[in-house]
């Protein structure tokens, strides 16, 4: 049993070492090609992660109807209100964490219970969240500049942690995403998208981790899933400016 747990902890960190190098090389590209300067990225990227972020809690709202509904207050026929203001409030409380994450403002109970209250109108409980806070920003101050994916499993663990707490009744996702979210901006990191359709194996890798208490797991699972769509994007983005460069070409 011993030899087995210690093969597995190799095979893991094994993985973590091959996919960090891997995630280093996809946003190497990501930079060159220039994809975060395009016209209105980051605001269409925000609205990308929301809709995504909402969709892995049931709403049906596409991206297209949260950029009418955000930019020009035009609701989608067919769409549940309740569904509509879901995004509309998480729009809002990823646009004061974007204000946090510049600031680089300490997290504290007080900053947690504002942004829950803008996620779902409800403050919620407080229960843990002193230790909570306490830990994240001692961790905060470790991270060595430029060290991006130390970076990011930093986000990773406070996502997996404040999730695993469950303070609210409803909302523990869309807070603990936006969390992540947000120390990734604060980091300068590109933002984590997970898309509706990796929900099982977020999902999945959520609860890998808290079974085999270990939150690398986590980790392995996000940067792969992160280096997964960020290639797609890539991939997306060569297609498009090939399509340019033939059709003026001709």
């Amino acid at each position: 049993m011993f030899f087995f747990e210690n093969f597995l902890l190799f095979l893991q960190q094994n993985f973590l070492r091959m996919i960090s190098t891997e995630i280093l090389q996809t946003i190497d590209k990501y930079k060159s090609l220039a994809i975060a300067e395009q016209i209105d990225y980051q605001k269409f990227y925000l609205y990308s992660i929301i809709t995504h972020s909402t969709a892995i809690e049931g709403s049906t709202v596409t991206e297209l109807e949260n950029q009418l509904l955000f930019d020009d207050g035009i609701t989608a026929n067919g769409r549940p209100l309740q569904e509509q203001m879901m995004n509309v409030d998480l729009k809002n409380a990823y646009q004061e964490a974007q204000r946090l994450a510049v600031a680089h403002a300490d997290y504290s109970t007080k900053m947690l219970c504002r942004l829950s209250a803008l996620v779902m109108r409800n403050t919620g409980g407080t229960y843990n969240t002193e230790e909570f806070c306490q830990w994240l920003n001692g961790e905060r101050k470790k991270i060595s500049s430029g060290d991006v994916i130390a970076a990011y499993c930093l986000s990773f663990s406070a996502h997996y942690r404040l999730v695993n707490i469950h303070l609210w009744a409803d909302g523990n996702g869309r807070m603990s995403r936006l969390v992540m979210n947000m120390l990734q901006w604060e980091f300068g990191l590109i933002p984590v998208k997970v898309h509706k359709t990796q929900k099982s194996e977020y999902i999945q890798a959520l609860n890998d981790t808290r079974d085999n208490e270990n939150e690398e797991i986590f980790s392995q699972v996000m940067l792969d899933l992160h280096n997964r769509n960020l290639k797609a994007e890539i991939s997306e983005f060569e297609k498009s400016m090939q399509f340019e460069i033939n059709f003026f070409s001709k």
